[in-house]
């Protein structure tokens, strides 16, 4: 096809689909909903779901781009939105899709985007930096919806110019104190909770890539593989803590993990 928009922004390496169609919208002067329409990508529920079933050569043709912008992305929904989990592998809240963030990535990224890899639940921290993933604005403690007209969010609807604001209050996300894993001693971070942590870039691995090594089975499919830790519980579920409940004192981190054990049983 040939180009049909002009200065149409880039998405960056493994963007995810709703953070470049929020900046897409944005450059064009258009809405969400208007872009993703034009564009051929389901605009209702979860867009970056449903991106696994999207012409993406018909948006590259459109845009201008190269098929190799979006191929890689595709490949990871279309994988992730197949797997057979006991747990939820996308990260919602209220059907719409959320992200966690690295607040030092956000920081130092020349285009404030959110990677495909924050979208995903065993996804908890940051492999560049070593720190926890944060799940909420530091300043109004919402969730981060990206799914929404950067035009019309922060405070009063006046809008935000970067993905790097919150669209609730339009502070910036990044300004908090990140926790590293390094500083947490093995009182508050077990052996196992590290390498769940760590496992978090095997299961994204695994779902890029198409395929992944087991002891288990020979010649393992994604959706074995993946199963198979999770029944074990090496990949981080809703159960793990969050970056705001590793800030708590020890005390009332200990008191609350022992309630949610009780809870669980």
């Amino acid at each position: 096809m040939n180009q049909e928009l002009f200065g149409m922004c880039k998405p960056e390496f493994l963007e995810a689909p709703t953070s470049w169609l929020c900046r897409g919208a944005a450059s064009q002067g258009l809405s969400f909903k208007e872009l993703c329409t034009w564009l051929g990508v389901g605009n209702r529920n979860d867009v970056d779901a449903n991106f696994a079933n999207t012409d993406v050569q018909k948006i590259a043709g459109r845009c201008g781009f190269p098929l190799s912008s979006f191929d890689l992305v595709k490949r990871i929904f279309c994988v992730g939105t197949s797997l057979q989990m006991q747990e939820e592998v996308l990260l919602r809240a209220e059907k719409m899709p959320r992200y966690r963030f690295c607040p030092l990535c956000l920081r130092d990224q020349a285009t404030p985007n959110f990677p495909v890899h924050w979208r995903f639940n065993p996804w908890r921290m940051c492999y560049t930096h070593e720190c926890l993933m944060e799940d909420r604005c530091p300043h109004c403690r919402a969730p981060v919806l990206l799914q929404s007209p950067m035009d019309s969010g922060g405070p009063q609807g006046r809008g935000i110019t970067f993905l790097s604001q919150c669209s609730c209050c339009g502070g910036l996300l990044w300004k908090t104190t990140p926790v590293f894993v390094e500083s947490l001693p093995p009182s508050r971070l077990s052996m196992l909770d590290a390498a769940r942590l760590r496992n978090g870039c095997a299961f994204l691995s695994a779902l890029a890539h198409g395929r992944m090594t087991n002891p288990f089975f020979k010649t393992p499919s994604v959706d074995q593989g993946l199963q198979l830790m999770e029944r074990f519980g090496l990949i981080a579920g809703a159960e793990f803590p969050t970056a705001d409940e590793f800030r708590k004192p020890f005390e009332v981190f200990v008191l609350e993990r022992d309630n949610l054990h009780r809870e669980t049983r």
